[in-house]
């Protein structure tokens, strides 16, 4: 891979491979080509596109063809596991997205809602075939480690700015995640 010695590393580029067919042999090759997928969509694009918050975009999506064409709403890439909460239904989606328990209270002081807003985005994103990287898959695994560890299920406090105990340790590490998924959700992670 010429390209390994970037600053970060990219897998892209020209692949030099020796190989003899003996006598007789066939050699069959597929080359796939594809470019990596689209840039991944914000929190807020999920919280609005879909069926459930009668913003108007579920029509222009199926105006332009819906997800078949890649215009995707959340209930298309449902059912999704944050933590120990899986999120089957829009309206779930959206509070979590919004940082919110399911009760509608607003927990965006709490790293576990954090998380689990952006953990929700990256994993629809993915879903709706948005490039990646090995970054925000470890960060996509480990926070759903992290939430599933605190057996986060979209309700109750969890890693608040007052936490205390074995949980206080958790907080940090949430928060870190929070920033790699918020980077990539917004499309500034170097892929």
């Amino acid at each position: 891979n010429p390209d390994q010695a970037q600053n970060p590393p990219q897998d892209l580029g020209n692949r030099c491979f020796d190989f003899t067919p003996g006598p007789g042999e066939v050699l069959s090759l597929t080359v796939d080509n594809q470019f990596p997928g689209g840039d991944p969509r914000t929190i807020g694009y999920w919280k609005n596109w879909n069926q459930c918050t009668g913003g108007g975009q579920a029509a222009v999506a199926a105006k332009n063809g819906g997800a078949a064409a890649g215009f995707f709403l959340v209930e298309d890439l449902l059912p999704k596991l944050i933590g120990d909460f899986n999120v089957t239904l829009c309206q779930e989606a959206v509070k979590v997205l919004s940082k919110q328990d399911q009760a509608g209270k607003n927990k965006a002081n709490d790293a576990a809602y954090e998380l689990a807003a952006q953990l929700l985005a990256a994993k629809l994103n993915l879903a709706a075939g948005a490039e990646t990287c090995d970054a925000v898959q470890t960060a996509k695994t480990n926070g759903q480690a992290l939430l599933d560890q605190i057996s986060f299920t979209g309700s109750g406090d969890y890693l608040g700015p007052k936490v205390k105990g074995a949980l206080l340790t958790q907080r940090h590490p949430a928060l870190a995640l929070v920033h790699t998924l918020d980077v990539y959700n917004i499309g500034d992670l170097a892929l």
